[in-house]
């Protein structure tokens, strides 16, 4: 027990002063930026409009995922109920450290519909794979159009995006062994069977395909609106490429919400475009900021009426005892 105490703390301590430094590194970065940073221009409120629009939508493609699997293995759930947990992990995630948000959606959904944590962690693990396969290969489209509208050519994320999307696909592959049937009991080969559960439904996995691909497309309308608030000179492909960029990179759990991750994902990246790199840290941040307000907004009502319905599982319990 004092082991895991100890590796945990190790870790917090770790994931801490991963925050301390990229704050501190955006801190340095935007004080040797300040004066062309400050001389930007705020944006509009339809870039605003369109961030947050987009931002929702995510939230709600994902529930529709987690809704999909959550009744294929066995639980009962509204589309209401889903959205609303996706609201409060996405706060969960920016504001929490570990990605404590999903932490919470696999409480309340083992609490709510006895839904196994191992199902959950499967059925996470899938849209994983299949966001990063989907994301990646639309990501090296872009650098393969973007060379042939501008002459300039990304040899560096043409290997990257590649090497991507082997490790996903390689992943799944290297689990193949557990179709076959087991007698073992493990948590292991729970998250095994609901994993290939899924895995075996070709519906499932072709509409899971289709909401990855929404999710690219909707962050991919926001990124050009937000970074052609602050660079117009910015072509659609580039700022699709780092739509891109920022989902991949999202998956990255070390920070809350991969801050600090995502920027410097979103700053290599832009490093080809005719947009300034204090342009492209605007914008990064600047969308940022926005996702955080609104997934608090959202997840604040969300969490409350979900809490209600523990409490009433709560009572419940206490009255059947």
């Amino acid at each position: 027990m004092f082991r895991i105490l100890e590796k945990t703390t190790n870790v917090a301590v770790v994931k801490t002063l991963l925050v301390l430094a990229f704050l501190a590194l955006g801190g340095y970065y935007f004080w040797i930026k300040r004066e062309e940073i400050l001389a930007l221009e705020w944006p509009s409120a339809f870039a605003l409009f369109v961030v947050a629009a987009a931002y929702v939508v995510n939230i709600a493609l994902r529930a529709a995922y987690n809704l999909i699997t959550a009744r294929h293995l066995g639980a009962r759930i509204s589309m209401g109920e889903s959205f609303m947990l996706s609201a409060v992990v996405a706060a969960g995630n920016f504001l929490l450290p570990v990605k404590a948000g999903a932490g919470l959606r696999a409480l309340y959904m083992k609490k709510v519909h006895d839904f196994p944590v191992s199902h959950f962690a499967s059925s996470s693990m899938v849209f994983m794979v299949i966001t990063m396969f989907v994301v990646s290969v639309f990501a090296l489209l872009l650098v393969v159009l973007i060379y042939t509208q501008t002459g300039y050519f990304r040899l560096d994320l043409s290997i990257l995006f590649p090497i991507v999307t082997i490790v996903m696909v390689a992943s799944v592959i290297t689990l193949r062994p557990s179709w076959r049937s087991t007698s073992d009991e493990s948590w292991l080969a729970a998250f095994r069977g609901s994993l290939f559960s899924i895995l075996r439904q070709r519906s499932l996995i072709a509409m899971s395909l289709v909401i990855a691909g929404l999710v690219f497309v909707s962050s991919s309308v926001a990124w050009t609106v937000a970074i052609r608030e602050f660079a117009p000179g910015t072509l659609s492909l580039e700022a699709f490429l780092v739509a891109a960029s920022q989902i991949i990179s999202g998956f990255i759990t070390l920070t809350p919400g991969a801050m600090g991750f995502q920027e410097l994902a979103g700053l290599y990246v832009g490093r080809s475009f005719e947009a300034s790199s204090a342009e492209i840290f605007a914008a990064l941040v600047w969308v940022r900021l926005v996702r955080v307000a609104v997934s608090i907004v959202i997840a604040a009502p969300s969490a409350f009426v979900l809490r209600s319905r523990t409490s009433e599982l709560d009572r419940d319990e206490v009255a059947a005892s």
